[in-house]
Protein backbone atom coordinates (compact mmCIF):
# COMPACT_ATOMS: atom_id res chain seq x y z
CA UNK A 1 0.00 0.00 0.00
CA UNK A 2 1.43 3.37 -0.99
CA UNK A 3 1.31 6.41 1.25
CA UNK A 4 -0.80 9.43 0.23
CA UNK A 5 0.90 12.51 -1.14
CA UNK A 6 1.37 15.34 1.35
CA UNK A 7 0.23 18.94 0.95
CA UNK A 8 3.21 21.21 0.41
CA UNK A 9 3.92 23.39 3.46
CA UNK A 10 4.17 27.16 3.25
CA UNK A 11 7.90 27.58 2.64
CA UNK A 12 8.01 31.35 3.08
CA UNK A 13 5.15 33.42 4.42
CA UNK A 14 4.34 37.00 3.56
CA UNK A 15 2.82 39.14 6.31
CA UNK A 16 0.75 42.25 5.63
CA UNK A 17 -0.47 45.07 7.87
CA UNK A 18 -4.07 44.38 8.96
CA UNK A 19 -5.28 47.95 8.37
CA UNK A 20 -3.31 49.10 5.30
CA UNK A 21 -2.92 45.66 3.70
CA UNK A 22 0.60 46.70 2.72
CA UNK A 23 3.53 44.33 3.16
CA UNK A 24 4.74 44.44 6.76
CA UNK A 25 8.27 45.54 5.80
CA UNK A 26 10.66 45.44 8.74
CA UNK A 27 8.16 43.74 11.01
CA UNK A 28 9.20 40.81 13.15
CA UNK A 29 8.18 37.35 14.25
CA UNK A 30 9.10 36.40 17.81
CA UNK A 31 9.17 32.81 19.05
CA UNK A 32 8.56 31.51 22.57
CA UNK A 33 8.07 28.11 24.15
CA UNK A 34 4.42 27.16 23.89
CA UNK A 35 2.29 28.80 26.56
CA UNK A 36 5.15 30.85 27.99
CA UNK A 37 7.27 33.97 27.73
CA UNK A 38 10.50 31.99 27.38
CA UNK A 39 12.22 32.73 24.04
CA UNK A 40 12.64 29.68 21.82
CA UNK A 41 15.05 29.19 18.95
CA UNK A 42 13.94 28.54 15.39
CA UNK A 43 16.29 27.31 12.67
CA UNK A 44 17.44 28.25 9.19
CA UNK A 45 18.11 24.68 8.04
CA UNK A 46 16.85 21.18 8.64
CA UNK A 47 20.25 20.30 10.14
CA UNK A 48 19.85 22.77 13.00
CA UNK A 49 21.53 26.01 11.96
CA UNK A 50 20.15 28.44 14.55
CA UNK A 51 18.23 31.43 13.25
CA UNK A 52 17.54 32.95 16.67
CA UNK A 53 14.40 33.58 18.68
CA UNK A 54 13.05 36.27 16.35
CA UNK A 55 13.27 37.05 12.64
CA UNK A 56 12.88 40.32 10.73
CA UNK A 57 10.62 40.50 7.68
CA UNK A 58 12.12 41.75 4.42
CA UNK A 59 10.96 44.76 2.37
CA UNK A 60 8.11 42.71 0.91
CA UNK A 61 6.98 41.41 4.30
CA UNK A 62 8.41 37.93 3.79
CA UNK A 63 9.96 35.87 6.55
CA UNK A 64 12.91 33.62 5.70
CA UNK A 65 12.48 29.87 5.55
CA UNK A 66 11.95 28.76 9.16
CA UNK A 67 12.46 25.29 10.61
CA UNK A 68 10.86 24.35 13.93
CA UNK A 69 12.25 22.11 16.65
CA UNK A 70 10.04 19.37 18.14
CA UNK A 71 7.54 20.80 20.61
CA UNK A 72 5.26 23.81 20.41
CA UNK A 73 5.93 27.50 19.95
CA UNK A 74 4.09 30.70 20.71
CA UNK A 75 4.53 33.13 17.80
CA UNK A 76 4.05 36.91 18.02
CA UNK A 77 3.92 39.14 14.95
CA UNK A 78 4.92 42.78 15.50
CA UNK A 79 5.19 45.84 13.26
CA UNK A 80 8.30 48.02 12.97
CA UNK A 81 7.27 49.94 16.10
CA UNK A 82 7.03 46.78 18.15
CA UNK A 83 3.22 46.86 18.27
CA UNK A 84 1.73 43.38 18.52
CA UNK A 85 -0.45 42.52 15.53
CA UNK A 86 -1.31 39.00 16.55
CA UNK A 87 -0.25 36.16 18.85
CA UNK A 88 -0.63 32.50 17.98
CA UNK A 89 0.08 29.81 20.57
CA UNK A 90 0.56 26.11 19.91
CA UNK A 91 2.40 26.36 16.57
CA UNK A 92 4.33 23.17 15.94
CA UNK A 93 5.58 20.56 13.50
CA UNK A 94 3.16 17.88 14.61
CA UNK A 95 4.98 14.96 12.95
CA UNK A 96 8.33 15.94 14.45
CA UNK A 97 6.80 16.40 17.89
CA UNK A 98 4.99 13.07 17.65
CA UNK A 99 8.05 11.10 16.53
CA UNK A 100 10.23 12.69 19.20
CA UNK A 101 7.68 11.83 21.89
CA UNK A 102 7.38 8.31 20.49
CA UNK A 103 11.14 7.82 20.70
CA UNK A 104 11.22 9.12 24.27
CA UNK A 105 8.33 6.88 25.28
CA UNK A 106 9.94 3.79 23.78
CA UNK A 107 12.99 4.16 26.01
CA UNK A 108 11.17 5.41 29.08
CA UNK A 109 11.89 3.29 32.08
CA UNK A 110 14.56 2.08 34.47
CA UNK A 111 18.14 1.74 33.30
CA UNK A 112 21.23 0.05 34.69
CA UNK A 113 19.47 -1.70 37.54
CA UNK A 114 22.06 -3.73 39.44
CA UNK A 115 19.85 -6.29 41.18
CA UNK A 116 16.44 -7.93 40.96
CA UNK A 117 13.88 -5.51 39.57
CA UNK A 118 10.09 -5.31 39.54
CA UNK A 119 9.05 -3.84 36.19
CA UNK A 120 6.61 -0.94 36.46
CA UNK A 121 3.49 -0.64 34.32
CA UNK A 122 4.99 2.62 32.98
CA UNK A 123 8.29 1.04 31.89
CA UNK A 124 8.92 0.60 28.18
CA UNK A 125 12.65 -0.11 28.43
CA UNK A 126 14.64 -1.72 31.24
CA UNK A 127 18.37 -2.39 31.20
CA UNK A 128 19.85 -4.68 33.82
CA UNK A 129 23.50 -4.23 34.76
CA UNK A 130 23.92 -6.87 37.45
CA UNK A 131 27.46 -8.18 37.90
CA UNK A 132 27.07 -10.31 40.99
CA UNK A 133 24.75 -11.53 43.69
CA UNK A 134 22.05 -14.06 42.88
CA UNK A 135 22.60 -15.90 39.61
CA UNK A 136 20.52 -15.47 37.58
CA UNK A 137 19.24 -11.97 38.31
CA UNK A 138 15.45 -12.05 38.58
CA UNK A 139 13.29 -9.51 36.75
CA UNK A 140 9.64 -9.56 37.76
CA UNK A 141 7.04 -8.61 35.15
CA UNK A 142 3.88 -6.75 36.16
CA UNK A 143 0.52 -8.35 35.48
CA UNK A 144 -0.07 -8.57 31.73
CA UNK A 145 -3.40 -6.86 32.32
CA UNK A 146 -1.61 -3.80 33.75
CA UNK A 147 1.02 -3.10 31.09
CA UNK A 148 -0.29 -1.07 28.12
CA UNK A 149 2.51 -1.33 25.55
CA UNK A 150 5.68 -3.04 24.35
CA UNK A 151 8.49 -3.71 26.81
CA UNK A 152 12.18 -4.22 26.08
CA UNK A 153 14.45 -5.77 28.73
CA UNK A 154 18.15 -5.64 27.90
CA UNK A 155 20.93 -7.42 29.76
CA UNK A 156 24.09 -5.31 29.96
CA UNK A 157 25.37 -7.18 33.00
CA UNK A 158 27.62 -10.20 33.36
CA UNK A 159 25.07 -12.70 34.69
CA UNK A 160 21.90 -14.11 33.08
CA UNK A 161 18.44 -12.69 33.69
CA UNK A 162 15.40 -14.70 34.72
CA UNK A 163 12.27 -13.00 33.38
CA UNK A 164 9.51 -14.05 35.75
CA UNK A 165 5.80 -13.51 35.13
CA UNK A 166 3.16 -12.33 37.57
CA UNK A 167 1.20 -15.09 39.28
CA UNK A 168 -1.18 -16.70 36.80
CA UNK A 169 0.44 -15.10 33.73
CA UNK A 170 2.41 -16.77 30.95
CA UNK A 171 5.05 -15.95 28.32
CA UNK A 172 4.06 -17.28 24.89
CA UNK A 173 1.38 -19.23 26.75
CA UNK A 174 4.01 -21.06 28.85
CA UNK A 175 4.17 -20.80 32.62
CA UNK A 176 7.96 -20.70 32.65
CA UNK A 177 10.83 -18.39 33.53
CA UNK A 178 12.40 -16.90 30.41
CA UNK A 179 16.21 -16.66 30.43
CA UNK A 180 18.14 -13.79 28.89
CA UNK A 181 21.84 -14.74 28.79
CA UNK A 182 24.72 -12.50 29.72
CA UNK A 183 26.97 -11.23 26.94
CA UNK A 184 29.53 -8.58 26.12
CA UNK A 185 29.40 -5.39 24.13
CA UNK A 186 28.27 -4.74 21.49
CA UNK A 187 25.95 -7.76 21.39
CA UNK A 188 24.02 -7.34 24.60
CA UNK A 189 21.05 -9.74 24.49
CA UNK A 190 17.53 -8.52 25.02
CA UNK A 191 13.90 -9.56 24.90
CA UNK A 192 11.08 -7.50 23.46
CA UNK A 193 7.62 -8.52 24.62
CA UNK A 194 4.05 -7.28 24.45
CA UNK A 195 1.28 -7.97 26.94
CA UNK A 196 -2.09 -9.08 25.58
CA UNK A 197 -3.89 -7.07 28.26
CA UNK A 198 -5.22 -10.22 29.90
CA UNK A 199 -2.71 -12.80 31.16
CA UNK A 200 -0.07 -13.50 28.53
CA UNK A 201 3.11 -11.85 27.26
CA UNK A 202 3.95 -12.45 23.60
CA UNK A 203 7.62 -12.50 22.59
CA UNK A 204 8.16 -10.15 19.63
CA UNK A 205 11.95 -10.59 19.42
CA UNK A 206 14.71 -11.84 21.67
CA UNK A 207 18.50 -12.15 22.11
CA UNK A 208 20.82 -9.83 20.26
CA UNK A 209 18.03 -7.32 19.61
Amino acid sequence: MSLPYALMPVCRQQHRHPTTDLPLAGGSLEYYLVGSTTPATVYATATGTALGTSVTLDACGYAPAIYLAPGGYKVILKDTEGVVIWTQDGVEDIASTFLTALGENLVEGSQDEASGYEVLSTDAFVSMASTGGANPCVVYLPAASDHPGPLCIKNVGTIPLAITVHAGDTIDLLDEVYAVPAAATPNFPAIWIMADGISNWWIIASHGL
